[in-house]
């Protein structure tokens, strides 16, 4: 995500020494990782970590999202679910902005399932 952001992005960046605990010089996406840091879209983890192996989760994305859109502190309305979560007030923002609608699909699990690659195997076995 970082990469791709990186060469999508116009955005301003700070000029600030950003570096990563697990993210080292010829990490093959380095360039990119501290380039959407110094924009302020992806600021990494509490323990100075960028973990960029790791799956990005729809609560990151959201609040991506919202910093691409300015963080804009005007609230939306609000989301099921999402009362006291981290990335609330990203959700309710990328909601007022039409982006997403909250909704969770009725067969998420299924399709979750589906589009990971792995070999089935029947519970009685």
């Amino acid at each position: 995500m970082a990469a791709l952001l990186g060469r999508v992005s116009k955005i301003a960046m700070n000029e600030v020494n950003i570096s990563y605990t697990d993210v080292s010089s010829t990490n093959w996406a380095n360039k990119e990782i501290e380039e959407v840091s110094k924009m302020g879209l992806m600021v990494g983890y509490t323990d100075r970590s960028f973990r960029p192996e790791q799956v990005i989760t729809h609560a990151e994305m959201v609040v991506i999202l919202s910093s691409w859109l300015g963080n804009d502190q005007s609230r939306g309305d609000s989301l099921p679910n999402t009362e006291g979560h981290w990335a609330q007030s990203a959700m309710e923002l990328v909601k007022a902005a039409g982006i997403i609608s909250g909704d969770t699909h009725w067969a998420f699990e299924q399709i979750q399932e589906a589009s990971i690659d792995h070999e089935h195997k029947d519970a009685t076995e």
